[in-house]
């Protein structure tokens, strides 16, 4: 009797036992799993290297070839902090002990521009085929700095024609960084670009009657014009945004899974001076205490799934703003880069790994207040020429037309109009609506900080 009655008191225990076990067991292994989860990776170097190689891949048309050999050149150390800040777009023009510095610096570098300006004749830059993007960005705009500097001291010597091959070469270098590219390179074009445009207004500015200066600028930035082309190209940074996602998360199979929790091993890479690449895998034990919260973070974190979606909607909505001028943009869609965010704010990943909407979007805009000065610059243009041979201003921007000057009017980017264009004596004003979309008569600047104002090109201010 005292038997059965202890197996009656040890039944529901052992159940209770059993059932522990069972739930443990099961812990233990969903831990597991958990835990050696492996990626499924998907996209290559390769594939990132080929996105931007031209169908028609030539090495003899390969600017990235040549670069790679000139950019050493114009590295940080090796540029003076007088060419940095030079800017001929400026109410502060370098004294003589600059002017020297800067000329002197120029005379060095005579064999390495020489090679620029001929790397920068070829159609294209596959840069990634040579790692071109190992190099400092800033390699890039110290290169264009220097040919605007060099434009600087020629116009002022009275050197026109070798000036405005300078401005010209300068925008071709910025026209190379553009395409399926990393982002921060595509800006460096735009800066280039800028940095030209700024240059070409200020010396027409000085000298609105030199027919020579007019006519070659004129043969290079006509098309202008009517180019239409997305600002950014989005495709290599999205492809690079896939392939790290895929890195850092596991697969299920159905394409899904979870945020791989941050080990305690540590890849470190190695270059040496022959160039060759070693990793080396450390383990770090004081990373062991951030393991648990890693693994807190990898179970609660959106999804693979949900992760690869929003980088889809977001880059999808970035490729709309970079297609579309920005009126079209202000009318047809809207602002909703702020949603975008806070989900990305939501995704650990996505908002401990730098990535940021509003921070694309910023530079979208700044691309497309180039592209108003581009087309605007190529419309000023026309109109000194016409002036030169006509004798007098055009009434309208349609006599540029009528004339066989232009093909098509130059549309603002800023409004669903052209640009406006005011004669007023014997000189004219030139200006876009700019980003508050409205006409404010051409006599205000824009200013960021009221959001009003008119993007005015023409008189150009210092």
């Amino acid at each position: 009797m005292k038997i059965k009655n202890l197996k009656n008191k040890l039944k529901p225990r052992t159940i209770l036992l059993v059932f522990s076990l069972v739930i443990l067991s099961f812990f233990i292994y969903s831990l597991i799993s958990f835990l050696s989860g492996k990626p499924l990776i998907t996209i290559s170097e390769e594939d990132l290297r080929n996105i931007s190689k031209p169908p028609d891949y030539d090495p003899d048309k390969d600017a990235g070839l040549l670069y790679s050999e000139i950019l050493n050149e114009f590295s940080y150390s090796q540029t003076p902090d007088t060419v940095k800040r030079f800017r001929w777009l400026s109410s502060n023009e370098p004294n003589s002990n600059e002017l020297k510095e800067i000329s002197n610096w120029l005379e060095k570098k005579q064999k390495a521009l020489k090679t620029s300006e001929l790397t920068a004749a070829k159609p294209y830059c596959w840069a990634s085929s040579q790692d071109l993007f190992e190099s400092d960005v800033l390699n890039f705009i110290y290169l264009g700095r220097a040919f605007s500097c060099r434009a600087f001291l020629s116009y002022k010597n009275n050197k026109t024609k070798q000036a405005c091959s300078d401005i010209i070469t300068c925008h071709k270098i910025g026209r190379h960084l553009r395409g399926p590219i990393d982002f921060v390179f595509q800006m460096a074009g735009f800066s280039l670009r800028g940095l030209s445009v700024n240059d070409a207004f200020k010396a027409l500015s000085e000298n609105p009657e030199d027919l020579n200066t007019i006519n070659l600028f004129d043969q290079y930035f006509e098309s202008e014009i009517t180019k239409k082309e997305n600002v950014f190209d989005n495709r290599y940074e999205k492809l690079l945004v896939t392939k790290a996602i895929q890195e850092v998360y596991t697969d299920n199979g159905k394409g899904d899974g979870h945020l791989i929790p941050r080990g305690t091993f540590v890849r470190y890479q190695y270059k040496y001076p022959d160039g060759t690449l070693k990793i080396k895998t450390v383990f770090e034990p004081r990373r062991l205490i951030y393991y648990p919260k890693s693994i807190w973070i990898a179970a609660t974190n959106p999804g693979k799934k949900e992760t690869l979606n929003l980088i889809e909607k977001a880059y999808s909505y970035l490729s709309k703003l970079s297609s579309q001028t920005p009126w079209q943009s202000h009318i047809n869609m809207p602002t909703n880069q702020n949603l975008f965010q806070k989900e990305i704010n939501n995704n650990f990943l996505l908002k401990y790994g730098g990535w940021s909407i509003q921070y694309n979007v910023r530079e979208i805009k700044r691309a497309h207040y180039l592209r108003a000065k581009e087309i605007s610059l190529a419309t000023t243009i026309k109109i000194l020429l016409y002036k030169l041979e006509k004798g007098h201003l055009p009434y309208s921007l349609n006599d540029l037309v009528s004339s066989g000057y232009l093909n098509i009017l130059p549309m603002d980017p800023y409004s669903d109009t052209i640009l406006t264009y005011k004669k007023i004596d014997d000189n004219f004003t030139l200006y876009s609506f700019g980003e508050d979309f409205d006409d404010d008569g051409g006599t205000i600047e824009y200013d960021s900080k009221s959001e009003d104002g008119d993007l005015i090109l023409w008189p150009v201010k210092n």
